[in-house]
């Protein structure tokens, strides 16, 4: 769906008041998952297994599928618009899936760092739970199943009583479908800040800003070839955990914006085997994203055997998120 030009007297929610200009106004996600579905309904988006060989691959009118099912089963849940949702899981198809749905009813989803496994003898993860919680005021928690039944268990009028599984989510009647209707200045999702230094927040991100900023990167990164990355890129390949800023807008999202053929992989199968990772990208024009940590793990972990016949000529390295070092990028 093409960008929306409207004057810029209207487009407040991107601070320009010159009454002379016009102002692009980027789609809504309903409206960018249903064009991506249309115009690119060859490409799509495959999760690596733990061992990074296999991939469970979706096209994007199959997404768009899974989403308006998501939608559904929120509704029957009794999910409404406006309620804040604390989606706490890996990266998979039931997180995007559940992610996106939640948007495109109008909920606010919040992911956060997923929990390996339930609670353990002196976790403190229920206390971290408790604090997001509390910060959006969330009425619902979507996380691992033994998880849920630890909170059940421990925490039952509380953390217990939001909790539940992704298997109940897909359990529940698929009711109402559709999506609502929404305009780009409305919230679309919260996503929040580290909480290295206090309590977490919850910034507001809306659906304009959002679609805008994928925009920005794809055609940012297509600068050097005089045009977005998109018409010049095969693949895009992430490890970054759907919670990350980057792995979340910079990976999810572009893909979603710009219909790239996108390769998801989780971090645990990343830092278990690198190469891997890099496999993806063997021979085709690929973007690769990942902070300086990433880049530094590779050179330490692999040897020149180990990469030995591997083409990365066409491979464009994306790096950010955190202090990037010249000397990392130079070894990689």
């Amino acid at each position: 769906m093409s960008e929306i030009e409207i004057s810029t007297a209207k487009a407040h929610i991107f601070g320009n008041d010159n009454p002379g200009a016009t102002r692009s106004i980027f789609p809504t996600f309903q409206e960018t998952l249903l064009a991506t579905a249309e115009k690119h309904a060859s490409k799509g988006i495959g999760i690596l297994d733990r061992t990074g060989r296999r991939a469970n691959r979706k096209s994007y009118p199959e997404i768009l599928e899974g989403v308006r099912d998501a939608a559904g089963r929120w509704r029957s849940l009794g999910v409404e618009k406006g309620d804040r949702i604390l989606l706490c899981l890996p990266t998979s198809w039931e997180f995007i899936e559940a992610w996106l749905g939640a948007i495109c009813i109008g909920a606010y989803p919040a992911a956060i760092a997923p929990a390996m496994g339930g609670l353990t003898s002196g976790s403190n993860f229920a206390d971290r739970l408790e604090k997001y919680r509390s910060v959006i005021g969330a009425t619902r928690l979507c996380t691992n199943s033994r998880m849920v039944q630890d909170l059940r268990d421990q925490y039952a009028d509380t953390l217990g009583a939001i909790a539940f599984s992704p298997d109940e989510l897909l359990s529940q009647d698929i009711g109402d479908r559709s999506f609502v209707t929404a305009e780009p200045g409305e919230l679309a999702f919260l996503q929040f800040t580290s909480g290295s230094t206090g309590m977490p927040r919850a910034v507001q991100i809306r659906h304009g800003m959002a679609t805008h900023n994928a925009n920005a990167i794809d055609e940012g990164l297509g600068f050097r070839f005089g045009k977005p990355i998109n018409e010049w890129a095969e693949l895009h390949s992430a490890w970054l955990p759907m919670h990350h800023d980057m792995g979340l807008i910079g990976c999810l999202l572009m893909a979603l914006s710009k219909g790239f053929e996108l390769s998801l992989m989780n971090p645990t199968t990343f830092l278990a085997r690198p190469l891997r990772y890099l496999e993806t990208a063997h021979g085709k024009r690929t973007i690769m994203s990942g902070p300086n940590f990433g880049y530094q793990f590779c050179v330490d972990r692999l040897t020149p055997d180990d990469v030995k016949g591997l083409d990365l000529s066409q491979t464009m390295a994306v790096t950010g998120s955190e202090m990037i070092r010249p000397e990392t990028m130079a070894a990689f």
